[in-house]
């Protein structure tokens, strides 16, 4: 597919769903992430669209529409996947949050499921929801907000959680894949999520079935700093079998 082709084939597949991950336009366009990558950055000079996390928008999007349309991509799946987290928490414990939507339907359990937590997030979302609770904790790491995800990044917020010692952090990923690790496709998500490793005596990735054997642009860590994989039930067997068989720890149930 010529250069030309694979441009209006990206605007005609934001026309249809509004919004497309870079994963999904590898797939379609059969090329690699970083023709993907240039393709978006152009279309974004010439005002068609937005990069967001992950993948773009069309231009007259506003934030809260970005949000919606991540928020509701697996959203079956990250109902699994945040049942099956909170029996990794206890009352009394400090949990770590990034501002994936999967860790947002993670917090609207906590609220009816525990009395008494610290919840350390670069998520504005995720510390407005468990604002009212009484007994909840909450710090937000300030830094600098990037609207269309409602988070904060920078080294404001990195510098913030090196006030830490957090029982457990709860991560969202791009890609999984024994050769490259946990791998995203943004290095501001990165960095966040990388101290919020180094900050944690365990760390949980949070990761719905689409996200194995696939490698995004940037390491987060080797799988060996990873304590435990959460994914859903329609994870293929056989990968399942091959991450266990190379001593990953995987739940899906």
């Amino acid at each position: 597919m010529l250069q030309a082709e694979r441009r209006n084939k990206i605007l005609e597949l934001l026309n249809v769903s509004g919004f497309v991950q870079v994963s999904e336009l590898t797939d379609i366009l059969e090329v690699s992430v970083e023709t993907v990558r240039r393709d978006l950055e152009y279309l974004e000079k010439k005002e068609k669209i937005k990069k967001v996390h992950g993948g773009a928008i069309l231009e007259n999007f506003d934030n809260l529409e970005v949000f919606n349309i991540r928020n509701k991509e697996y959203s079956k799946e990250k109902e699994e996947i945040a049942n099956i987290a909170i029996r990794f928490i206890s009352d009394g414990q400090s949990i770590a949050m990034d501002s994936s939507t999967t860790n947002l339907a993670i917090a609207k359990k906590l609220k009816s499921n525990f009395k008494n937590l610290t919840i350390v997030t670069n998520s504005l979302l995720i510390a407005l929801e468990l604002s009212d609770i009484e007994n909840f904790n909450i710090f937000s790491t300030g830094g600098k907000l990037i609207p269309s995800q409602y988070c904060f990044i920078g080294n404001i917020a990195i510098n913030n959680l090196d006030n830490f010692v957090i029982d457990t952090s709860f991560l969202s990923t791009s890609g999984i894949s024994l050769s490259s690790g946990i791998t995203d496709y943004n290095f501001y998500d990165v960095d966040i999520q990388k101290k919020m490793i180094d900050i944690s005596n365990k760390t949980i990735i949070l990761a719905d079935n689409s996200k194995f054997d696939k490698s995004a642009l940037v390491k987060v860590a080797n799988l060996n700093e990873i304590d435990l994989i959460i994914t859903d039930s329609n994870i293929d067997e056989d990968i399942l079998n091959i991450y266990k068989d190379n001593g990953v720890n995987i739940v899906y149930n």
